[in-house]
């Protein structure tokens, strides 16, 4: 068994490999998370599980808030949003949309997922994993 195992038995993810537009679904028909969502999770869960994790070290050196703009707080934002000038004209409706759908989205990860987990998580901790995956992973997730 190597890391992370056990995390994945019992949880029926359906992970990558889809391809097109598409999402998979799962075994209920239910269209799956995106795949951004899904590592979030399990971004999240290793955090969770602290020193015990095989990742720990890794989780360790990630930055405490993720480098998303949708993860900045409102006034954070609106400053750099200004620094920016005109040019970033449609950007704070752009950055609010981005926003909803990465709390929907971690709000149902949550929702599918959370009760079959070995630690407790709540949105925050997945909206975390997934503005960790999000800010090192730019080209791979377009579904945000």
């Amino acid at each position: 068994q190597g890391p992370g195992a056990g995390l994945l038995s019992g949880l029926k993810l359906p992970l990558w490999g889809a391809g097109g537009a598409r999402r998979p679904t799962d075994a209920s028909g239910s269209q799956a998370l995106p795949a951004v969502a899904q590592l979030g999770l399990l971004v999240a869960v290793e955090r969770a599980r602290g020193d015990q994790s095989f990742w720990a070290p890794y989780i360790q050196s990630l930055p405490a808030a993720p480098s998303c703009a949708w993860a900045m707080p409102p006034q954070q934002l609106k400053a750099a949003l200004v620094a920016l000038g005109p040019t970033a004209e449609g950007w704070g409706a752009a950055v609010e949309r981005a926003r909803a759908g990465v709390y929907g989205r971690a709000e149902a990860a949550v929702r599918m997922y959370g009760r079959h987990l070995d630690v407790e998580l709540d949105v925050e901790d997945v909206v975390w994993g997934m503005g960790q995956v999000s800010s090192r992973a730019s080209s791979a997730f377009s579904d945000l």
